[in-house]
């Protein structure tokens, strides 16, 4: 997070500037995003996009929520050894016939 203030400070201020953050800046950015939550982007997408298609939607039809419009992310298994070895032996196959 200190990083992100960091950049997002001297870009700000100067982008070209090599100058760091104090404590008391830090506190400043800190007591700031606590007012008001700066950094995720596809929350302000979402509601961005829900917002420009509300006017466009039918009376009485699905309510468009932001959330409507972020993408979730499924985790995946871990592939087992002999799993990977089926995937390289496929695509060995298909090197091969090429």
């Amino acid at each position: 997070m200190c990083r992100v203030l960091k950049m997002t400070y001297t870009a700000s201020v100067d982008p070209n500037s090599d100058r760091y953050l104090s404590g008391d800046e830090l506190d400043i950015w800190i007591a700031a995003h606590n007012i008001e939550p700066f950094g995720d982007d596809w929350q302000q997408a979402g509601t961005i996009a829900a917002a420009t298609l509300l006017p466009h939607t039918k009376r009485g039809g699905k309510e468009l929520k932001p959330q409507d419009f972020i993408p979730t992310m499924k985790r995946r298994t871990q592939q087992t050894p002999e799993e990977m070895g089926a995937v390289f032996e496929s695509l060995k196959a298909d090197h091969a016939r090429s």
